[in-house]
């Protein structure tokens, strides 16, 4: 419209992706201490390559 050249996208090339997560309650008994700490983390290789982590603290009163 403008003369303004726009790229025509490509759907080449490949995706990965990994995710991996664990719980940790520090007592087994709930009553005793109602905690929890839960640990996640996610990344995906392909034409950019991202990392990302978390960490989520629970109290259960």
């Amino acid at each position: 419209m403008y003369g303004v050249p726009i790229r025509r996208p490509s759907l080449r090339g490949g995706t990965g992706i990994g995710e991996i997560g664990a719980s940790f309650r520090p007592s087994e008994s709930v009553e005793s201490v109602p905690l929890s700490i839960d640990f996640g983390a996610k990344g995906y290789l392909g034409q950019r390559k991202v990392f990302s982590g978390s960490i989520a603290v629970s109290f259960d009163f």
